[in-house]
């Protein structure tokens, strides 16, 4: 029973990863090679720790950038050494944020105080409405303190 949900869960996984890559790249393929293993794709991310390995941290949450993504996992760089041993990363679609449940597989120094983390997903998470309210909210901070003041003329 267990077996069947979670190759189900790990099926839309899939789903969710293969499309897009495949959205990204698609003028670079060969018709018919549309399923390709492993793809590199640079696109801001936001990665959410798991607290105690239990709940989300929102608190802690920050944007990254992804590396490369297929089926089978992911890899994003970050400035910040992680200790978690499992995260959120939610991937910005056009009209809404999905958010995927992955196991940390590694966080190898690449010098200059910055981090690739391989990332093995496992399931698509749905939030609740104070987890989404508190993700906002994190959000929200990181657009306050990048916000543009456009130049004087």
């Amino acid at each position: 029973m267990f077996g069947i949900l979670r190759r189900k869960k790990l099926k839309e996984v899939r789903s969710v990863l293969e499309g897009r890559v495949n959205r990204s790249t698609i003028r670079s393929l060969n018709d018919g090679d549309r399923h390709g293993t492993r793809g590199s794709l640079c696109e801001v991310a936001v990665l959410v720790p798991y607290a105690s390995g239990r709940r989300p941290d929102f608190a802690n949450a920050r944007p990254v950038l992804t590396r490369d993504m297929s089926w089978a996992g992911l890899s994003v760089l970050d400035d910040t050494l992680l200790d978690a041993e499992s995260v959120l990363v939610a991937l910005r679609d056009p009209q809404r944020f999905q958010f995927l449940h992955c196991l940390v597989e590694h966080c190898t120094h690449l010098g200059y105080g910055r981090f690739q983390i391989g990332l093995q997903p496992t399931e698509i998470v749905s939030l609740d409405g104070d987890e989404h309210r508190r993700f906002d909210e994190r959000l929200a901070t990181f657009d306050e303190a990048t916000k543009v003041e456009p130049a004087a003329h």
